[in-house]
This record gives C-alpha cells, structure tokens and sequence, in this order.
C-alpha cells in the first residue's frame, strides 16, 4: 500500500510541476519575452531576450529584435527574470536523515513527501536534474 501512494505522490507532483509547460504542449505558441538570458556559451547576457516555445520545444532564442513572436503566442513577460539553460545537481542526498534516530522512522511515504519538497525547490532554482 505505501509503494501505491508513494507513486501517486511522484505523479501528481510530476503533472504540478508540468502544469506551466502544458500551454506550449497542447500546440500553443509561449514567447518568454524581457527576460536576461544566459546561454550557457560564455557569451555576455542578452538584457531583452525572447523565447519561443511551441509543442514543449524551444523554437527559437536571442535577443528581441532576433526574435519574432508570432501573432497567436502566448506572452509571458519575464522583466527582472534570468533565463538560463537547466542546471545540474550531480550529488545529492534528497532522503539524507537529519538525526541519526530518523533512518529508523523514514518508511516510503515520508520519504516521498520529503522528496517532493526537496524537487521543488530544486525545480524553483533553476536545477532541471539530479542524480541522488
């Protein structure tokens, strides 16, 4: 029964954190628009940038005067915001006990809510991917 609800709570989690995505998926056009964009290259930050998204895929980034927005995107207008391409954790401990009593209290389903806390917040800094 824990390994049920404990995979229950991975899903739901999962679709919580896919619900901003799902406009671009259904086959609507997002343009993340005003944002400073660092592309990861070494290249100096584009100030007002543009993102295109359309199916769940990027179409199209660079600088707004590069980019063009179709009529029919959604816009989302990210001023003050830095978009960057997803970071990586690649050594983390999402169950780690706290206490050296807590190995003995964890079952499945703490641990999945505690793992939800911690994805989210890992998700809110810009990390797209961990290996724990």
């Amino acid at each position: 029964m824990t390994r049920r609800w404990a995979f229950l709570l991975m899903f739901s989690l999962m679709l919580a954190l896919s619900a901003t995505w799902l406009q671009a998926a259904e086959g609507n056009k997002l343009a993340v628009v005003n944002a400073r964009l660092i592309d990861g290259t070494g290249a100096p930050p584009i100030e007002q940038s543009t993102v295109l998204i359309q199916d769940g895929h990027i179409l199209a980034v660079g600088a707004a005067a590069d980019v063009q927005v179709p009529g029919d995107a959604s816009l989302f207008d990210a001023k003050g915001r830095t978009v960057v391409p997803g970071l990586i954790d690649a050594h983390y401990h999402m169950n780690y006990p706290n206490t050296r009593e807590q190995p003995f209290v964890l079952d499945e389903s703490l641990c999945s809510f505690r793992a939800s806390y911690h994805l989210r917040r890992h998700l809110l800094g810009g990390i797209t991917t961990i290996l724990d």
